[in-house]
């Protein structure tokens, strides 16, 4: 009997001490990329495009927060320094394009800007559909498997690595069993320049979502405000979508 008790008693110190050495917080910075050159031949004008260029086609850091499967994305605060001294951005402090992930209660909360005013969206985490390729990437120091998914009816390609054990990414992207370390949509590419491990748990407080909308009326919402653009500025207006 007392042999019972010392036994349970190690086995609930040890599953406590392994829940302690466990506990982390992953903190990844990614440069996200618009990509342009569409757009760009598009315009004939040089100093426009020279103008497009500096005014949205600089990379921008972003820090992924991930703690007990809760994270936050958001535009980096000051200029980071990264390990490979390849980039040094400061891209300001924004209230809007954040996003919190909640993969226990299987939902996402994003503060996008559209026409420089907030709006919050509440949903579903997105089912990318993904297909997981035979072909695998080196990238940075990481070993990737390469993945192909659809986002609003668009292919989108991921590299993630199984070498950091959380299932997360840029943005809303998530869903693949590793962390994505580079991601090429449409519109941008995103690509990990840091990756810090923290002891112990980090608190992620999600903001309400109590006056969001869903991703599909987001999505409407866009359109109409863009085909105002056009309305009011003619054919010549040329929109450069996230």
């Amino acid at each position: 009997m007392l042999l019972s008790i010392i036994k349970k008693k190690s086995y609930l110190f040890l599953m406590l001490l392994s829940g302690i050495m466990i506990a982390q917080t992953t903190e990844v910075h990614y440069q996200e990329t618009r990509n342009l050159e569409k757009q760009l031949k598009q315009i004939d004008n040089p100093a426009i495009k020279e103008m497009l260029i500096k005014k949205v086609g600089q990379p921008v850091l972003f820090t992924l927060i991930y703690s007990k499967g809760v994270s936050n994305y958001a535009q980096h605060a000051e200029t980071l320094n990264t390990s490979d001294n390849t980039i040094k951005v400061n891209s300001g402090n924004s209230k809007s394009n954040r996003v919190y992930k909640n993969s226990d209660s299987n939902n996402f909360i994003k503060i996008a800007n559209l026409l420089d005013k907030a709006i919050t969206i509440s949903d579903t985490l997105i089912d990318f559909e993904w297909t997981v390729k035979d072909e695998i990437v080196t990238i940075g120091e990481y070993s990737c498997k390469v993945a192909e998914g659809i986002y609003n009816g668009k292919k989108i390609m991921a590299y993630f690595t199984d070498q950091i054990n959380i299932n997360e990414g840029p943005d809303v992207y998530q869903g693949l069993p590793g962390l994505i370390i580079k991601l090429d949509t449409p519109g941008k590419t995103y690509l990990v320049k840091d990756i810090i491990s923290k002891k112990g748990n980090t608190q992620i407080d999600i903001p309400s979502s109590k006056e969001a909308i869903n991703r599909l009326e987001f999505e409407e919402l866009k359109k109409e405000q863009i085909n105002n653009l056009k309305r009011s500025y003619g054919n010549s207006a040329k929109v450069i979508k996230s």
